[in-house]
């Protein structure tokens, strides 16, 4: 006999479906579903190690070598990587001092460092990501086909048995298992709402109709990067949340759930761009491209994140794309700079932008153009240096006009801009200009005052949330700025610094993804949690090209 089994990452509330196939060896047939029986189980642990130097965290990390030697000493584990890495020096004087050891010969190394930074990773020998630490038992859950995973099977992993329940010339019965990844709890779903025009077009719902042939959505989200996920900082996620596996796949499901014809995200690791969000996207039709920042950090390996933009291909063809570095553009106007502003302008911050052309399905009676350019940019955090921002910003809008001079291209920004609304660099996209004056530059040095942008000429574009202020959303909304009260909510900071700009001369919004409200926001302290993977909420807006007047 021989079996087939295929299942996805489960999740909590989602009934798990199998595809079962038991074949008889004579005549490979099928055995029918009434002659098997079917089992689930759940991992379950005997005892969850603790991290040793954070008594309030799950361990989600162990040295390997501990764990080859099945050394399983409560010192050898760790909530993460860095934990480990920083209390690396301590723990390798135990290898060294353990008589009976035989796979941690290399911390003997003359060659090895001995600094705390270099200690733990120089030897892929001495540590595995990967490497499952807990030890259990599989606890009977099911004894249907169909399993409904529940809460209680948060964070742990399944395995399903089935078992032909008769024999064949005597021989011992057949049984397949397979387990599965551990089990997600998914975001809720979040609905588009409709927008009504501004003009409160009586006929909106058959404008619309006539549109959809040419009206697109995009999507825009900042994902975390996994180095940047620090339990430390986000002591209050528990650490299977936080852990890469789980976030990934949680990640994953919402923005197919999204269904985007364009998908831009920040925080994306070339790594993670490569190996599974590329395959995985392009499964479902999905091109993409990405952009890593010029500079890496070190966490097991050398890792750069960026920005990666994708497109639904058979939505949209790829025309040009410009890749935008700021630290380039800066060392041209660096040298006239003190030191700490020349170390502030040398962010290496990026942006990564794209030319798309629709692909018509059928012919369109109008001369519209039907291309957009989309640019996908991550502006430097430093909450110190405002003047920075708006300088990344303008060099990026003076990059876009370039890229669409003398032409009919509508532009969209999609931005985690590191800028609250009305800041300088949130005015001079929406207003088209910003004053010296802006309480954000009062005390801009004056070496860089000639350098910024102060206006421009891609008049005009707006924020896409800003239509809500005209719906029911209005209440998630911030009367004043005309932004969403919040795009992003840690412990100590909740407010909008994400945005979809779009050319409003240009386009027209049909319909923006649902803001979430601070209940959403709090009920698990902050952002991430085991609903929501990212410290951002995505963004997204579904638009068509203006007919001409």
């Amino acid at each position: 006999m021989q079996a087939e089994l295929n299942l996805e990452t489960p999740s909590v509330g989602c009934e798990i479906i199998p595809i079962v196939s038991l074949h008889s060896k004579e005549g490979n047939k099928v055995i029918p579903d009434d002659k098997l029986k079917f089992n689930w189980y759940r991992l379950q642990n005997q005892e969850r190690p603790i991290c040793c130097v954070h008594p309030t965290q799950i361990a989600t990390f162990q040295c390997r070598d501990c764990s080859v030697l099945e050394k399983h000493v409560k010192e050898s584990f760790h909530c993460s990587l860095k934990c480990y890495h920083d209390q690396w020096l301590n723990h390798r004087k135990r290898h060294i001092a353990a008589p009976s050891q035989t796979t941690a010969d290399v911390v003997d190394d003359e060659s090895y460092c001995d600094c705390s930074y270099c200690s733990a990773f120089d030897k892929d020998s001495l540590v595995n990501k990967n490497a499952e630490i807990v030890h259990g038992s599989w606890v009977k859950v099911g004894s249907s086909k169909t399993y409904l995973p529940t809460i209680k099977d948060f964070g742990y992993r399944l395995k399903l048995e089935a078992v032909a329940t008769f024999f064949s010339e005597g021989k011992p019965r057949v049984q397949t298992e397979v387990k599965t990844n551990h089990v997600i709890i998914p975001p809720p779903r979040r609905c588009m709402i409709p927008v009504t025009p501004l003009d409160g077009f009586s006929n909106f719902k058959l404008e619309s109709k006539i549109c959809s042939a040419r009206s697109f959505s995009v999507l825009s989200y900042n994902i975390l990067a996994d180095l940047c996920a620090n339990p430390s900082r986000y002591s209050y996620c528990p650490a299977s949340a936080l852990n890469w596996e789980y976030r990934s796949q949680n990640l994953l499901r919402e923005i197919i759930r999204y269904d985007a014809d364009v998908i831009c995200l920040q925080e994306v690791q070339h790594d993670h761009f490569e190996e599974f969000f590329m395959p995985k996207l392009k499964e479902i039709g999905y091109s993409g491209i990405h952009k890593s920042k010029t500079s890496a950090l070190f966490t097991s390996k050398y890792v750069f994140e960026g920005c990666a933009t994708f497109f639904r291909l058979s939505k949209f063809r790829l025309i040009k794309k410009y890749e935008l570095e700021f630290k380039n553009t800066a060392q041209k106007i660096a040298w006239s700079l003190d030191a700490e502003k020349r170390r502030s302008m040398m962010k290496d911050n990026i942006a990564l932008t794209v030319i798309l052309e629709a692909i018509k399905a059928e012919p369109v009676s109008d001369t519209l153009n039907h291309r957009i350019c989309v640019a996908n940019v991550h502006v430097s955090a430093d909450p110190e240096n405002t003047d920075v921002k708006l300088w990344q910003v303008g060099t990026l809008i003076e990059d876009l006009e370039r890229s669409v001079a003398h032409s009919n291209i509508p532009v969209l920004i999609c931005a985690d801009l590191n800028s609250i609304p009305k800041s300088a660099a949130h005015t001079l996209v929406v207003n088209g200009s910003v004053d010296l004056k802006h309480e954000e530059l009062v005390n801009t040095p004056d070496g860089i005052i000639e350098h910024l942008k102060l206006s421009h000429k891609l008049l005009p574009l707006a924020s896409a949330y800003s239509s809500f202020s005209r719906t029911k959303e209005g209440d998630m909304m911030d009367s004043d700025t005309k932004e969403p009260r919040f795009t992003t909510a840690t412990l100590y900071f909740r407010n909008t610094i994400d945005y979809i700009f779009y050319s409003e001369g240009l386009l027209t919004v049909i319909s923006l993804l649902e803001l979430l409200d601070e209940e959403s926001a709090i009920k698990h302290t902050a952002f991430p949690s085991p609903l929501w993977s990212s410290d951002h909420i995505a963004l997204m807006a579904e638009f068509s090209w203006k007919s001409p007047s």
